[in-house]
């Protein structure tokens, strides 16, 4: 910089600190004059726009500085939402566990003394012909095996493999142990049992029944309790058809089940109950 260049800026430098000092003056007397207006006018904008940007750049770092508090709070919601939105859906799962158990409840109170677990069923076996399934209770629950399983409909098998906190159904359309049965309408004696070739049309048949006026369609075969493995009086499904065995000597119902295994969701399993024997004699007894 040269020396002219030097003195133009220290006296121009001067006569801003002299201006500024003249504006100084004036505010403390509480007057303004021309010369003091006209530095108004110019400085006004540029005071207006020092303030502006000065609100917007402490605006913007106030938004920064809440940032990490406001992620924060989301969060906070986001989890939140998340929680109510599982309570929901617990409350419904509730509900309707217990407008099924309320409709056991009803089942229960007409029969004797049973002891059951409730339980869910929790997977299928796809590939398995006679409608295996799996219930979200075990042996911590007290289920043994061969213990029977029903739902509000009827009988829907037994218990054939047990775990600590899991248990495995067997249909009554698989082959299981024989099951005592009996014709409601006319208490004749036979077994449930199962056939490969009705179990592929989801049916089941009951056989050695004494004649074929045993049953006919339409009837409702219960189980008999004799034997000791089931209760006596759960449903076992209707008769469809009677037919004489090849020998003559004997007939047998084919049934369809009670239950329809493809959509059962919740069972009891009948962990106790009072034989036929012991029911009779208490039912004898003044």
């Amino acid at each position: 910089m040269t020396a002219k260049n030097r003195r133009f800026f220290l006296i121009l430098a001067a006569l801003c600190l002299c201006l500024l000092l003249f504006m100084y003056t004036v505010q403390q007397r509480g007057t303004t004059g021309p010369l003091s207006s006209i530095v108004g006018v110019v400085l006004t904008p540029l005071q207006k726009g020092v303030t502006t940007l000065s609100n917007f750049v402490s605006d913007k770092l106030g938004y920064f500085t809440r940032y990490d508090e406001i992620s924060q709070e989301n969060e906070a919601l986001r989890g939140r939402v998340l929680e109510l939105e599982q309570q929901l859906r617990d409350f419904n799962r509730y509900k309707n566990e217990n407008e099924i158990l309320r409709e056991f409840c009803g089942v229960i109170e007409t029969e004797r003394p049973f002891e059951y677990a409730f339980a869910q069923v929790i997977a299928r076996d796809p590939d398995n012909l006679f409608f295996t399934f799996t219930i979200d209770c075990g042996s911590l629950d007290g289920i043994e095996r061969y213990d029977a399983v029903i739902t509000l409909d009827g009988l829907a098998g037994l218990v054939t493999e047990v775990a600590p906190t899991y248990s495995k159904v067997t249909s009554i359309l698989d082959d299981l142990t024989p099951i005592g049965a009996v014709i409601s309408r006319t208490r004749d004696l036979g077994l449930l049992e199962s056939d490969a070739e009705l179990s592929k049309q989801g049916l089941c048949r009951v056989n050695y029944l004494p004649s074929s006026s045993s049953a006919e369609t339409g009837d409702i075969v219960e189980t008999s309790g004799l034997g000791g493995m089931f209760p006596a009086g759960i449903v076992i499904g209707t008769v469809t058809e009677v037919l004489s065995e090849n020998h003559d000597i004997s007939s047998y119902a084919v049934l369809t089940p009670a239950v329809d295994f493809s959509a059962v969701r919740y069972v009891m399993v009948v962990k106790q109950f009072l034989p036929v024997e012991a029911s009779a004699e208490l039912a004898e007894q003044p």
